[in-house]
């Protein structure tokens, strides 16, 4: 028997005899033949080709077995497949809830406060703060700089996103 590719060659032509009649592995399928190598057959290569004559053989002598154990496999995908919806369905209700924001609309969100700041300070350092400093001894010019940091931030604490 012939040495196949891979796993889609080999299910290809399994499940038909040389003469074209139904074979007794029209049974398998790919889960099977994943199972088939988890339980040590050595027709499958880490190349991913499969030599028939010893996995074909094996197919038919650990039937029951094979079965089995890709039913089990089956059973663990469709368990982790519920957990991971089950968290994502945790995380849309914690997100809808306000616990979770996306890290575009943060993002957004600080550039919008960097751009206000921005705007803030320049007008207030450019416009408003040099006349009233003009004459100012340093420890008064402290002060009125101390205002401005206060303003600034009491502005952008009452920002809503």
């Amino acid at each position: 028997m012939p040495l196949y590719k891979n796993s889609k060659q080999c299910l290809g032509v399994i499940h038909l005899d040389v003469d074209g009649t139904l074979s007794d592995l029209q049974w398998v399928k790919l889960v099977h033949l994943k199972a088939a190598q988890n339980l040590g057959c050595t027709g499958f290569h880490t190349s991913g080709r499969i030599d028939s004559d010893i996995a074909f053989p094996f197919l038919r002598e650990h039937k029951e077995t094979i079965i089995g154990e890709a039913e089990e496999s089956l059973e663990e995908l469709k368990k982790e497949s519920l957990r991971k919806d089950n968290i994502l369905a945790d995380i849309k209700i914690e997100k809808e809830r306000g616990k979770y924001v996306l890290a575009e609309d943060v993002r957004s969100y600080i550039k919008t406060l960097a751009t206000a700041q921005k705007a803030l300070l320049r007008t207030l350092l450019t416009q408003d703060l040099p006349p009233k400093l003009k004459g100012l001894d340093t420890p008064q010019i402290t002060k009125m700089m101390d205002e401005v940091v206060e303003e600034v931030c009491k502005e952008m604490r009452e920002m809503k996103p």
